[in-house]
């Protein structure tokens, strides 16, 4: 499963068995949408739906499957966002005004953002977890 995934001049690329290789010829944000389809959801509705319940816009994470929850470095909206796979962060080391994330690939990204912000990426992730999982707002498993 990829460990992160960026584009570069209109084509998707991601990180995957510590190789990069292109997986869309096209946006990241149509591969999104793509992916989003393969896994049986709509994406805008998706994100309306985090609004709704969580308040957040603009960083979104995105949970595609048990291996593959995208969460961005910045502004979803912008062309250099890099989303890095949730499930594959091995660690993170908090300096003072910066996060280094390692993977376990063994690659590692220094997130040089609010800290905070980094740490509502990660705790929004594990409440989409708990939901898609069930263990949190009344849902229930069938």
């Amino acid at each position: 499963m990829y460990t992160y995934i960026f584009q570069k001049q209109m084509k998707t690329y991601a990180l995957m068995d510590s190789q990069i290789i292109k997986v869309h010829e096209g946006s990241l944000k149509n591969f999104l949408n793509q992916l989003s389809l393969k896994n049986l959801f709509d994406l805008p509705g998706y994100k309306r739906q985090i609004f709704k319940l969580f308040q957040v816009s603009k960083k979104i994470p995105l949970y595609f499957n048990k291996e593959l929850l995208l969460i961005p470095l910045i502004n979803i909206n912008n062309y250099d966002v890099i989303y890095l796979n949730y499930f594959k962060i091995k660690r993170y080391q908090i300096f003072l005004k910066s996060v280094r994330i390692f993977m376990d690939d063994g690659t590692t990204f220094d997130y040089h953002h609010h800290i905070t912000s980094f740490m509502r990426l990660i705790e929004l992730s594990q409440s989409i977890i708990n939901i898609k999982e069930g263990k949190s707002y009344g849902e229930k498993n069938y």
